[in-house]
Order: C-alpha cells, then structure tokens, then sequence
C-alpha cells in the first residue's frame, strides 16, 4: 500500500522511546507493552490537558474514585479513546505495561546518560506484529529505527550503520555496542538490515533515493512520494548554481540598462561632464615623471652639484 494510502487508513498511532526496543524479551511481549505504554502515554497527555475540576468529572463518569491507581485506570481509559483501542477491564493491564516500559527506558536512559528519541507507529502496525500478521519482528525494528531518525522531517540522509544501532533501539554504534557485550540485545547483521530496508522500501513504506555513485548518500523519506523526493533533491543541489545564475542575469541586464542611458550613442562620444568619470590621480611616490628610477631629492642634488 503506498504510503498516501497506508496514512489515511490508519489514523491513528503510537509514540514510544526507541530504547524499548533494547531487549531480548519475546517479540509478541514487547508489542503488546508499547501498546500499553503508548495508550497511557496518549491519556496521560489528555488528562493534563484538564483542569482538576474537569479530571474530577471524568473520574465520576467513569465510577472511578479521586486515588492515583484510578487516575492511572482513567488514563488507561482516556487514551483508548484517542488511540481506539478497547481497554474495558483491562485497564490494569495496560498501566502495569506501561510502568514495565517505563521504569525500562528510565534503566536504559540513566545507563547511558543519554534521552531516547520517539518513535511514532501506527497503531495497526503494533498489532499486527502483536497478533503475528503481515509485519515480522525484524521488519518492525528496523522500520522503527528509521523512523526514529526521520521523526518529523521531510527527508534526511540515513546512514545504513545508523538504522543498524538503532533497530536495537541504540542511538549510536558505540551504545550499541556496550548493550551487546552486556547481553541486553540480540544484534541483526548488516546484511539482514540492508535486505530487509530494500524489502520494506519495495513494500513502498518510505521513499529513498540514492543519486550519488557507489550509494555515498541515501535519502529517506515517509512523507513524500518518490518523484517528490527527488524534486526536492534536485532543486537543493541546484540552487546555489541557479541562484548564482539568475544574480548574473540581473547584473547584465541591470549593466545593459545603465548603458542605454548614460552612453546611448555605445559609447563613441564623450560623456556628460556631469557625469563624466574624473581620472585616477597619479601615485605620489616622489618620483618625477620623466626620471624613471630618480626621486625628487635625488634630482635637487644633482642639480647642485658643482
């Protein structure tokens, strides 16, 4: 489904930090907790959103009482409604999966002193992976680790090394590789990384370009369409030349009009003393002209010598 379409239909989505990915729990396991955690997350933002008389109210519509466990059921509760999902009886569920990922991404952030980047996924996207459909757990995470670099930019250039740290959920190949000798992660190849972009790329799940020889840089996008991509390549590598080119243009052509009027005879009669050019003065070197090499005070005692 290209990738217009594949927007419209699913509408909704998930945002996670891409070090939830840094584990070696079983894939349907982790799924399903950044299904939790990006549900809370979402009712964790709309509960902020209203004041504490609104929240109160909430909490009565619902038969939920003024605690922190029902606030946290009432976030569990709102961002099913904003990511449509059904958390009816299974709140608790949902926000002990969240607190999982939570207190994850809190271990992995202060490991590496560091601040995980989001992640944004539809919401049909995690459960497919979940549920075991269409999308493989190694399509997922290297989709995510690109993601994770495009965020909310048109397009950018993507390393292959870069999309390879980062579907372990690392921002970097030196993260990457204190989570492998720590056994935290089951690392993929180059090689598999390398075939499964091609594959999703082939699934139209981003656009990519490669305009320079032997692939020096490769351009990603999953907000554009491939012919937009390259549009956009192409008039940024040509508008310096372009700009120079039209600067010229205006110059010559501003250069032909000044022509036309201060000199419309082309320039075989004498300007207007108005506006005639005044002569460059002579360079006062103290030398006299016609005594190359002689100064003045070299002539003043030759001339009295006896």
């Amino acid at each position: 489904m290209p990738p217009e379409e594949r927007s419209a239909v699913a509408g909704h989505y998930f945002q996670f930090p891409l070090c939830a990915l840094a584990t070696r729990r079983a894939p349907d396991e982790v799924a399903n907790n950044l299904i939790c955690y990006g549900t809370v997350a979402a009712g964790c933002s709309r509960l902020e959103q209203l004041d504490d008389e609104e929240q109160l109210e909430k909490l009565d519509e619902f038969g939920l009482e003024d605690t922190d466990r029902d606030r946290w059921r009432l976030a569990a509760i709102l961002g099913g409604e904003v990511c449509d999902v059904d958390v009816e009886d299974v709140e608790d569920v949902m926000v002990e999966g969240y607190h999982e990922v939570d207190i994850h991404v809190w271990e992995f952030e202060q490991r590496h002193q560091c601040t995980s980047p989001k992640v944004r996924m539809t919401s049909k996207t995690l459960f497919e992976v979940r549920d075991g459909g269409s999308m493989s757990w190694r399509e997922f995470r290297v989709l995510a680790g690109l993601y994770s670099v495009l965020g909310s930019k048109a397009y950018s250039v993507v390393p292959l090394s870069m999309i390879h740290a980062r579907c372990c959920g690392c921002s970097s190949q030196r993260m990457l590789a204190v989570e492998v000798y720590n056994k935290e992660v089951d690392p993929l190849s180059i090689k598999q990384v390398r075939l499964t972009v091609e594959k999703l790329w082939m699934l139209k799940w981003f656009a990519r370009v490669t305009p320079d020889p032997h692939g020096r840089a490769t351009y990603y996008s999953h907000r554009m369409t491939e012919d937009e991509l390259m549009d956009r390549i192409f008039a940024r590598r040509t508008y310096k030349t372009q700009f120079l080119a039209a600067a010229r243009a205006k110059a010559l052509a501003l250069q032909e009009k000044l022509d036309a009027v201060l000199r419309p005879d082309g320039g075989t009669k004498a300007l207007p003393a108005s506006i005639r050019r005044l002569a460059p003065r002579q360079a006062t070197t103290g030398r006299l002209p016609g005594n190359s090499g002689a100064s003045v005070r070299q002539r003043e005692g030759d001339r009295r010598a006896p």
